[in-house]
């Protein structure tokens, strides 16, 4: 499955996919996704139920209040420190 993953993120474009490999098996994953060629009509299955949406997080939403337990760069914490 990793290795599907891996081919549709690079046939989107990303050239850089951050893959986690706690284990052998992980990075044979993603040497053997480099033979996976994913034809237009895969693409489309793969992206059929797929639906974009707002960035959230940190830097999802500017100037809105951080999230519990983070801040934003810069901003002073409540004991004036940063």
């Amino acid at each position: 499955m990793a290795n599907i993953a891996l081919a549709w993120l690079w046939e989107r474009g990303v050239e850089s996919a951050i893959v986690g490999c706690s284990k052998p098996s992980r990075v044979d994953d993603a040497a053997n996704a480099c033979a996976v060629a994913l034809s237009s009509e895969e693409m489309d299955y793969l992206e059929e139920l797929y639906s974009a949406h707002d960035l959230v997080g940190l830097v999802g939403r500017p100037g809105e209040r951080a999230l519990a337990g983070t801040k934003y760069y810069g901003e002073e914490s409540k004991d004036g420190a940063k």
